[in-house]
This record gives C-alpha cells, sequence and structure tokens, in this order.
C-alpha cells in the first residue's frame, strides 16, 4: 500500500514539474516579440458554381507581432493601407486575423458589386480581379525591426498597381521611428546629398541634370525617401518608380553605411 502511494506521488510530483516547465516557457514566450502571418489565399468566381465565369484572385501573407508591444505595431500595420478597407479605421481595434477576415468578405462583395452586373451585359469585358500581398521582417540595428510589404492590384484597366510598404519598428517601445527621429535637419540634408550621388554613380551620370538626360530619372533636388530600412551595417533607402518619374529605372536601393553618416544623425 505504501509502495502504491509513493508511486502515484511520484507521477503527480512529474506531472507537476512537466506544468511548471510549459508553463515557464509559455511565459518567456509572452515576454519576448515574435511574429507570424495571417494568410488567406482563394479564387472567388464572379459567378457563384459557374468556373467559367470571371474571377478574382486573392493571395495574402501578412506578418503581424506577438508578445510584447504587439498592439502598437499591430495597429501601425494596420493603417499603413497594406489591407486597404475603410472599415478597419472604425469600430473597436482588431487584431490582423480579424482585419484580414473583414477586408475579404468586403472585398469579395465589392468585386461582385462592381462587376456582376457589367459582366451579364457584356461578358467579353474585362473582369479579372487580382490582389496579392506578401511581407517580411528582419533585426536591424539595436532594437530596430525592419518590416516591409508589397501589394499588387488589378481591377481592371491597363494594368495592375503595386505599392511598397516599409516600417521600422522600435520593438522595446513598437513606436514607428521616422527620419525626423534618426537626423537633425541639417544632418538630413546632407545625407541627401550623400544619397544623391550615389544614384548618380549609379548610373554613371555627373549631376541630377544629366540623370534626367540619361534616365529620365526626375529629382529637382536632394532628398531623403520616406521608405528606409535601419540595417545592422547602415540605412538603405528605398525610391520606389513613381518617386523618380522613371519606369524604365524602376526601384532604386541605396545604402550608406552608419560611418559615413556620422554627425548627421541624432
Amino acid at each position: 500500500m505504501t509502495k502504491k502511494i509513493l508511486t502515484i506521488a511520484a507521477v503527480l510530483s512529474i506531472a507537476l514539474f512537466g506544468a511548471c516547465n510549459r508553463a515557464k516557457k509559455a511565459d518567456k514566450m509572452a515576454e519576448t516579440l515574435t511574429f507570424q502571418s495571417a494568410k488567406f489565399d482563394t479564387i472567388v468566381h464572379l459567378v457563384k458554381g459557374n468556373a467559367d465565369s470571371p474571377k478574382s484572385t486573392i493571395n495574402i501573407d501578412l506578418i503581424y507581432a506577438i508578445g510584447p508591444n504587439a498592439s502598437q505595431i499591430n495597429e501601425e500595420i494596420l493603417k499603413s493601407g497594406i489591407l486597404p478597407s475603410e472599415d478597419l479605421k472604425r469600430g473597436e481595434k482588431k487584431t490582423v486575423p480579424r482585419a484580414l477576415e473583414i477586408f475579404v468578405k468586403n472585398y469579395v462583395k465589392g468585386y461582385k458589386e462592381d462587376c456582376l452586373k457589367a459582366y451579364k451585359e457584356d461578358p467579353e469585358g474585362v473582369f479579372e480581379y487580382e490582389f496579392k500581398v506578401s511581407s517580411q521582417f528582419s533585426y536591424g540595428r539595436d532594437s530596430i525591426i525592419n518590416y516591409r510589404a508589397s501589394q499588387y492590384n488589378f481591377s481592371g484597366g491597363a494594368h495592375g498597381l503595386n505599392s511598397t510598404f516599409v516600417m521600422n519598428f522600435n520593438k522595446n517601445t513598437g513606436r514607428i521611428i521616422n527620419k525626423s527621429d534618426i537626423f537633425t535637419p541639417e544632418g538630413e540634408a546632407q545625407a541627401a546629398e550623400l544619397v544623391m550621388a550615389q544614384i548618380c554613380k549609379k548610373f554613371g551620370a555627373a549631376d541630377l541634370d544629366e540623370l534626367f538626360e540619361k534616365e529620365g530619372i526626375d529629382i529637382e533636388k536632394p532628398y531623403l525617401p520616406n521608405l528606409f530600412t535601419l540595417g545592422i551595417n547602415g540605412i538603405t533607402f528605398i525610391f520606389l518608380e513613381e518617386d523618380l518619374g522613371s519606369h524604365t529605372a524602376g526601384e532604386i536601393q541605396i545604402e550608406l553605411p552608419y560611418e559615413d553618416l556620422k554627425g548627421m544623425m541624432k
């Protein structure tokens, strides 16, 4: 009898020890900011049950934060327009998976409202829609998290629209880091000169006038773009096609080492 009681006590002790370890592990994970994806991948036909009817393709992989300061980071992600829905800006705060659910529901509803009647009147029209989002994150300098998302939206017309979203978060506070947080006004002007010099060098131009003549890149005076990442070794400045007025040049990234920016940063 004594032996049986001791055995049961030992089993209970092991179970409690395992439960404590799992609880400690869960607590440790809760103290660490991590990321995971909210995903949605589907094809919606304009006419329900008719696989030959036009379709809208939706493919979304949106990374969001979990843990300390996650709510502030996720709020900024949803405010950015990566998921462009007015419903996300109203009412209670939403988790990213819930916001994705609301967006898809409204997107499909809007697709059918926009196209179904027109399709019935003109079956030869263009009614293929497409909405795609991809995202990624990386750890940059000190406590910085670099976040980037790409969005492609085609809803008729000659071509779709590509949009890029770049944010830098302080993982200790959840705050977005802006240019004004990094540079003094004088330092920003000096850094802009360095960036423009690198762009000219990249395309073999002596100055901004020659850059426009050779590549159609239209920059009236040096400036730093709003999109940038604070990497481990330097800052990468990102110019989009629409920033430069040149489709052929595409997106341009210029990285400046922190060492070259000494005296310009706060």
